[in-house]
């Protein structure tokens, strides 16, 4: 992108938000992670221009800054702004994994502390800039796309996580331990933890203040909402059924290799399902006479294809 066109993309996000206010939507959320646009300007490992929105971080952050100080300035004072971050975004492969033998949780903890310190500065500036709202996420399309091709993590990278992961499986939230550590950051801004949640209990349990604080002066953690995402595109009513008591948690969706049946298949197709008034299913024999999830499969195979042949290409 040219220095005009990065800033005709800033000028397209604040229309866009202008046009959402005017057809009646209370807020927007800025996608600043899974590897998309702003994403990409905030990672040094994939932003390597050398104009104004490049280089130092204060560069790399202005993408950000002028989308949200724009969005600001073009509407209401009461019309809501948030931003999807990524928790692990900044240097991550940029100063290599752990080695084979590094497999303790102490020192993939060490490896989380120095790709998060941006992560947090990056969460205290969208403070400073009124933000409303952060919602943490992690992971990237350009992971998801790897998986795909070797059809498995890394043996460093899952030997080093496993430890430190396991804990955060049993609980369900994904990001947990990073919307902990941005949240003590942040005096304002209100924390949203997505990610793997499908039971109630979990839910209830991430929105629990902590008491394992090490230092005493250290500002309390605090994450105010949790997201629900994939269980949402196949039960659009789970909270409230969750609310109401009339249920403890998702259907639990079938996994496989690189996220397809769940990621792509099911919640891709019921998203279609419900742009055509048609309620989701989940059930396999109902799948695979939806034309909606057919239909959805085979586009989205088509652009895996195109992707692949990109990259060996």
């Amino acid at each position: 992108m040219t220095t005009k066109e990065v800033k005709d993309t800033v000028q397209a996000f604040i229309t866009t938000s202008v046009v959402l206010h005017k057809a009646g939507f209370d807020g927007v959320e800025l996608h600043a992670a899974h590897g998309y646009l702003i994403s990409q300007f905030l990672n040094p490992r994939t932003n390597e221009r050398t104009d104004e929105y490049g280089g130092s971080f204060e560069n790399r952050t202005r993408f950000i800054t002028e989308i949200v100080q724009g969005v600001k300035a073009a509407t209401p004072k009461e019309f809501s702004i948030g931003v999807k971050l990524n928790s692990v975004d900044f240097g991550r492969r940029r100063q290599g994994g752990a080695s084979e033998k590094e497999g303790t949780e102490n020192q993939f903890t060490n490896q989380v502390d120095q790709h998060l310190d941006e992560a947090v500065q990056v969460a205290v500036l969208l403070e400073q800039l009124g933000v409303d709202f952060i919602e943490v996420s992690g992971g990237s399309y350009e992971s998801f796309a790897t998986g795909l091709l070797d059809g498995k993590v890394p043996a460093n990278e899952a030997t080093a996580a496993a430890a430190a992961t396991e804990r955060t499986k049993k609980r369900e939230a994904h990001f947990a331990i990073f919307a902990e550590r941005i949240s003590k950051a942040l005096t304002s801004t209100k924390v949203i933890l997505t990610g793997g949640f499908v039971s109630a209990t979990a839910m209830a349990d991430a929105v629990k203040p902590t008491t394992t604080l090490t230092d005493s002066t250290s500002q309390k953690p605090h994450i105010d909402m949790v997201g629900i995402g994939r269980a949402i595109c196949t039960e659009p009513d789970l909270p409230n059924k969750i609310m109401s008591g009339t249920v403890t948690g998702a259907i639990r969706l079938p996994k496989t290799p690189g996220g397809f049946m769940d990621d792509v298949f099911i919640c891709g197709g019921n998203i279609r399902r419900m742009a055509f008034e048609k309620q989701p299913v989940w059930c396999i024999p109902r799948l695979l006479v939806s034309s909606e999830h057919v239909g959805y499969a085979m586009g989205y195979s088509g652009v895996a294809m195109h992707r692949l042949k990109h990259i060996f290409s």
